[in-house]
């Protein structure tokens, strides 16, 4: 999302030198100069009317951009943030105003949700206080308001248009999860040990999958397919979870499979990776380039097999005469493909596809996490006692690497809460 200068004078020096290069920033440096995030000041009301229904929300920020801006900084809490001043409740009106500030710290940029996490923080914050005001359970204040199944498609107040999800289920099965019918019970136990015990959960939904993604998957002469992004890894296994998209839609095995990532000189330019939605888009892009591949390969497997195209169907990795045992595999007809004899006049040789996908509407993931805490009352200490959460992600390709993902997010949720804060002083 952003280049270091660092990162710059890097590829210069290698160039210069003729020699792989590589820059070790000390930790110092790192806090003193990489980008920071999440540094806002929020204040927000919720109306009510006389039954609890939401009615109006109203939100005003001023968040620091540093020293010196980058590119995304004003948009964080601006059109990034801002449009989930909903969550997922229905708001019918949303006023919000942001002012973004020069200050004398270090540049503001993206980081992990970039302002989605900030405002619908502030959100469930706003629904807490009320229900506090109100006297009344606040599970029960946001199921009375959440955005239900019969609501769908439903346009929010942002202009954001929720096509699906569970919001009310999602919240009562992770507050099951968490025990909260016991919870009076732990907090007991709790104080008789000289602890005090906190009990929260919140909701949220965001906007993921837009942008565009460049994809081409091209088949070389002995069947092994090589599929090339514009998307980049930072971490993510998107090798892996190409590769699985790749097998599932074509019938391949993995090591037929090769994935390489971000090279331009092979592919062309796109949005590269960021903002939630790299499988998302680029695996919409492997989709239809993969139906491309069956179309052709198809045409191919009729010549090949002396049948009429129409009779020729697809289905785990292998083309069928329908009504037949007859059949032949998707690597052989790839390497067939390079064969004139084996491909219509008005063909190229070789088996291959490209798309340039652009996602047109979002998807939005949702969920509920439940957080427990035990306070030492001498010392201050937290302790993290109990975390549950619920996800509706859709189709979740690789589990293990989602659920790497969302622990990863716990886990940085807990320091930003209790650990993270930089501070300057009068002389900075």
């Amino acid at each position: 999302n952003g280049l270091y200068p660092e990162q710059v004078v890097a590829a210069w020096a290698a160039k210069r030198i003729g020699r792989a290069v590589k820059w070790y920033p000390e930790r110092t440096d790192g806090f003193l100069t990489d980008y920071h995030a999440r540094d806002h000041r929020m204040h927000g009301e919720l109306a009510l009317d006389a039954d609890g229904n939401f009615i109006a929300l109203r939100c005003q920020t001023v968040s620091n951009m540093g020293a010196y801006l980058t590119g995304g900084a004003p948009i964080i809490p601006t059109a990034g943030g801002t449009r989930m001043l909903t969550n997922v409740y229905r708001i019918g009106a949303v006023h919000a105003e942001t002012q973004c500030v020069f200050t004398n710290t270090v540049p503001i940029a993206a980081f992990r949700g970039a302002g989605k996490p900030e405002f619908c923080y502030i959100v469930e914050r706003l629904v807490d206080a009320a229900a506090r005001e109100l006297d009344t359970d606040p599970a029960e204040l946001r199921r009375t308001n959440m955005v239900a199944v019969e609501d769908f498609p439903y346009t929010t107040a942002m202009g954001l248009i929720y096509d699906s999800g569970e919001f009310a289920r999602n919240m009562d099965e992770a507050l099951t999860l968490a025990e909260r019918a016991s919870v009076e019970d732990r907090r007991a136990d709790a104080k008789a040990r000289g602890k005090l015990l906190g009990f929260g959960f919140s909701t949220y939904t965001e906007p993921d999958g837009f942008k565009d993604n460049r994809v081409s998957m091209q088949f070389d002469p002995t069947g092994q397919l090589t599929v090339t992004l514009t998307g980049h890894t930072n971490g993510q296994g998107h090798k892996t979870t190409f590769s699985q998209i790749v097998a599932d839609k074509l019938g391949l095995p993995f090591n037929n499979i090769t994935v390489v990532q971000g090279d331009t000189d092979r592919i062309g330019p796109g949005s590269g990776s960021g903002g939630s939605r790299t499988t998302t888009v680029a695996g919409g892009a492997i989709h239809y380039g993969a139906l491309e591949i069956i179309d052709k390969g198809k045409q191919i497997a009729a010549r090949m097999m002396e049948a009429s195209t129409e009779d020729i169907a697809f289905e785990s990795g292998q083309f069928v005469i329908t009504g037949t045992d007859r059949s032949i595999d998707l690597a052989a007809v790839a390497v067939a493909s390079f064969n004139d004899a084996n491909v219509p006049e008005d063909l190229g040789l070789g088996l291959e596809a490209a798309n340039h996908y652009v996602a047109r509407t979002y998807s939005f993931p949702c969920g509920c996490h439940v957080c427990e805490v035990e306070i030492d009352q001498d010392t201050g200490m937290v302790d993290v006692t109990r975390y549950q959460m619920v996800s509706d992600f859709g189709v979740v390709i690789n589990p293990m690497l989602v659920e790497g993902q969302l622990h990863g997010g716990v886990v940085q949720g807990i320091g930003q809460a209790l650990n993270e804060e930089s501070v300057y002083d009068s002389d900075n």
